[in-house]
């Protein structure tokens, strides 16, 4: 999460008041902002309400993830509607009983260039 404000300038770290009380101390990286990394979505959703209320403060959520390797590319032109869910399925994509096959073709094209 990244926090920023306009009446913090200079300061290393600020503390957000969630709601329930609780203080989110987000430190200052330079070039970045105030960052705070939550440790669950209970966190996420708490420091998100605060916005409603009066503080100069407004966040922005930004997720970074860890490349794990390189995936392969997957080749689907030639499949059916039922070969395109099993592919989807193999690969961890979910699929709805009513997806049609443009709409499969499409999930495996994301996937594709989500690889490269």
């Amino acid at each position: 999460m990244i926090g920023k404000s306009s009446g913090t300038v200079g300061s290393k770290m600020i503390h957000v008041r969630g709601t329930s009380g609780r203080r989110f101390a987000f430190s200052k990286k330079p070039g970045e902002g105030y960052i705070y990394e939550t440790k669950d979505d209970k966190e996420a959703e708490e420091i998100f309400k605060t916005q409603n209320n009066r503080f100069a403060y407004y966040f922005e959520p930004v997720f970074e993830s860890l490349d794990l390797g390189s995936k392969d590319k997957v080749s689907f032109e030639e499949l059916d509607l039922e070969g395109l869910k099993d592919l989807c399925n193999n690969l961890g994509i979910e699929t709805l009983p009513q997806d049609k096959e443009r709409s499969l073709k499409r999930l495996l094209t994301a996937y594709n260039k989500g690889c490269s």
